[in-house]
């Protein structure tokens, strides 16, 4: 197993910095320092995740901006925007919250545009991820940090959410085991994300790794998926679970309704899913209060849509929310039919075009569609389509039909 060392982070081959690789180097150094930062939410001090989104969407407009002439959207892409900023005014029609309205337009158009300029651009995508070995030691030992911090600080008597690590550690994970450079890196990233107890963000590293083992060996495709059932089964039934400590990846598996048999809906729901039932119900249920009717299925509940999230049986008040975990469920509700169907149809042609070029591309290329398929089925557990700007980096280069060299 190569370690990590100067040497073999060090680029292959020196390229010029072009306004693409410089806000790719400049994405990873902004996951850093919001790595870096974390704690400082996690215990309750200040909430830095406005502060990194609206950093984070500088840096996509001010690439948009820079390489406009270089944007090309479908017809369909085209569409996508339209029925969102339709909804932006369904929105304002149903005076859904300000700041939540902007959020939902702005987010998908400029993703949009980010994959239109990135797919249309001339930049060699190989040398671009060749070039981001520093970044990827900065984002993993700003990772590193955090994590020790929010655990130990458990071990100081400190209560600390255990949501340490993001999607964006799992792009670094992809890119130690694709540039086959630092494989340690890609050991480092698994124990974080285990640790660091964010289920979407090792799902993202996990999904892609695991297609390319079952395509690679497809006649023990069936033996793999068994083995890892029966697996997960010992995990979850292991009658020594009560006695022993637990990572926080697995305390979301491993709960006490598991141990003692109690296992409802209900409490599943509760303890494993975190109330992603009670979401999906409550936010279908404001809807159908707020009146909409017919549109409700049709236009949904508009840009900035925020219901009441109430419990599993509907009769206590958690919070107001906005967005559901269930990436589909949520874009029915915010924007309706109107706005699935074109979106659906554009992730369905990202989705297909990720598995082909999984297939037939080599080398660390593969980064690209492999962070493309990881955050599509991570989208399953979170909401966050819109908001990493890295996947919008990677969706653009996954469309992209040819690797060619030049500078955009």
């Amino acid at each position: 197993m190569t370690t990590l060392t100067r040497s073999n982070l060090r680029p292959r081959s020196p390229a010029q910095a072009t306004p693409l690789s410089s806000t790719v180097r400049a994405m990873v150094l902004l996951a850093a320092f919001g790595a870096a930062i974390q704690p400082i939410r996690l215990f309750g001090i200040y909430n830095v995740a406005p502060l990194l989104l609206i950093l984070g969407y500088l840096l996509e407009l001010n690439l948009v901006l820079r390489l406009w002439h270089h944007a090309r959207l479908s017809k369909t892409e085209w569409l996508f925007v339209a029925t969102v900023l339709g909804s932006g005014i369904w929105g304002a029609f149903n005076e859904n919250p300000l700041q939540s309205l902007i959020t939902d337009v702005a987010e998908p158009i400029l993703f949009i545009f980010v994959v239109g300029v990135v797919r249309s651009s001339k930049v060699d995508e190989s040398e671009i991820l060749d070039g981001l070995g520093r970044e990827m030691v900065y984002l993993l030992t700003a990772s590193l940090i955090a994590v020790v911090t929010v655990l130990g600080s458990g071990f100081l008597g400190f209560g600390a959410k255990l949501s340490a690590t993001s999607m964006n550690l799992s792009f670094a994970g992809l890119w130690f085991y694709y540039s086959k450079r630092a494989q340690s890196g890609l050991l480092g990233t698994l124990l974080l994300l285990a640790f660091g107890g964010k289920v979407g963000a090792i799902t993202a590293l996990i999904a892609p790794l695991s297609f390319e083992v079952v395509s690679r060996l497809r006649r023990l495709a069936p033996a793999i998926v068994v083995a890892m059932v029966v697996a997960l089964m010992l995990a979850i039934w292991a009658p020594s679970l009560d006695s022993i400590e637990r990572i926080p990846i697995a305390d979301k598996l491993i709960t006490p309704a598991v141990i003692d048999g109690s296992l409802t809906l209900e409490r599943l729901d509760q303890d494993i899913f975190g109330s992603r039932i009670a979401e999906a119900k409550s936010s279908w249920t404001g809807l159908n209060e707020h009146g909409y009717g017919v549109a409700a299925l049709s236009l949904g509940g508009g840009a900035g849509y925020t219901y009441d999230l109430m419990d599993y049986h509907q009769l206590r008040l958690i919070r107001p929310s906005h967005g559901v975990h269930f990436s589909p469920l949520s874009l029915l509700v915010i924007y309706g039919l109107a706005g699935v169907l074109p979106i659906g149809l554009f992730f369905f042609h990202v989705t297909r075009r990720s598995i082909q070029k999984l297939r037939t591309t080599s080398g660390i290329s593969l980064v690209w569609p492999a962070f493309t398929v990881g955050v599509l089925v991570a989208s399953l557990t979170a909401y966050s389509l819109f908001a990493t700007p890295l996947f919008a980096i990677a969706t653009g280069f996954t469309l992209r039909h040819t690797t060619s060299a030049g500078r955009s």
